[in-house]
């Protein structure tokens, strides 16, 4: 068993899952809290690769907000010194879901044009700095309600002005259609299902002949908007989601490997942690999800574990049993 156990007071990352939300509100009765962490390495096996006091981050589907937790060395990775906890808590989830969409199912490749939808969400960021590195044009749409996707998309990540679709002020299929000169894009990623104002017509009205579409979509819904049409067939087209959740607790065996070639690309060409990085304390972490609430709300949300810190809580109530000594 390759295992090992790093040490978690230091942070973990927390993701818009409706879940966890409901967690951190009382309002569901688990203690799972969080897939994303960054630590210490207390304990690591002969074979894991990993030495004691080595910085790691880890992805598990198991709950993060732990002070130590043990987990299976393909599901961590060593961090750059130049990269606090915050920083690289903020990026497992993120790095890991836009790698395997764009290159494990869409196979996207160098001189191809990728739509990278809601490009301002942590997912998008990632996707953004991934899609470059290769060599892709990307194209990415925001909201003119916040300002401060826009600026991310154009001063921070470099997306083109012109490559970069407001959709409070321009439909998509038309605009798509015009910056790429009627071609089409080749690959959209992105959460294309859950309350999107965006249908799967749409999105398949924007891929080119040979397009692939990716669902990155974290929370749970009852309807995908996703699927197999008449027109994508025609167009051989491919449309395909991920639900991450299932792959880390299901699945294990086919991420094994992919986690730190994810992590790898990502240190290698510094891509850095999704902006804006806001960091809690423990204590405040009703308040770190609460501000995930925001529909507006960009960047990744990191609650820091520290010993010195108290953590209220509301204590499980038990049911008491009499026991009849005659019984026996």
């Amino acid at each position: 068993m390759k295992v090992f156990s790093p040490r978690l007071f230091e942070s973990i990352g927390t993701t818009m899952v409706v879940s966890h939300n409901l967690v951190v509100k009382g309002h569901l009765g688990d203690r799972g809290l969080s897939t994303d962490c960054a630590g210490r390495v207390t304990y690591a096996g002969n074979h894991s690769g990993f030495r004691i006091s080595d910085r790691v981050v880890v992805i598990s589907a198991n709950s993060m907000a732990k002070t130590s937790i043990r987990v299976k060395a393909h599901q961590a990775a060593i961090m750059p010194d130049h990269l606090s906890f915050p920083e690289a808590a903020a990026m497992p989830t993120p790095v890991l879901l836009s790698y395997l969409a764009l290159f494990n199912m869409a196979y996207l490749k160098g001189g191809e044009t990728v739509l990278i939808y809601q490009g301002a969400s942590c997912i998008g960021q990632m996707a953004i700095r991934l899609a470059q590195i290769t060599g892709a044009r990307v194209i990415a749409t925001t909201r003119s309600s916040s300002k401060d996707s826009e600026k991310l998309l154009t001063a921070h990540l470099c997306v083109g002005d012109a490559d970069v679709i407001d959709l409070n002020v321009s439909a998509l299929v038309p605009t798509v259609s015009k910056v790429t000169n009627g071609r089409g894009v080749d690959v959209i990623v992105g959460a294309l299902s859950g309350g999107t104002a965006v249908t799967t017509t749409e999105f398949e009205a924007c891929l080119a002949p040979f397009g692939r579409l990716v669902d990155t979509t974290l929370r749970h819904v009852q309807h995908s908007t996703t699927g197999v049409s008449e027109q994508s067939d025609l167009r051989n087209t491919m449309n395909a989601s991920i639900c991450l959740g299932r792959l880390l607790q299901d699945q294990r065996f086919l991420l094994q490997g992919l986690f730190q070639q994810a992590m790898e690309m990502a240190f290698n060409h510094s891509l850095g942690s999704p902006q804006p990085l806001r960091v809690f304390s423990a204590s405040e972490a009703g308040k770190a999800f609460h501000d995930l609430d925001g529909a507006t709300s960009i960047g990744k949300r990191i609650i820091e574990l520290n010993r010195a810190i108290s953590i209220p809580v509301s204590p499980s109530s038990f049911k008491v049993y009499r026991l009849i000594l005659t019984a026996l």
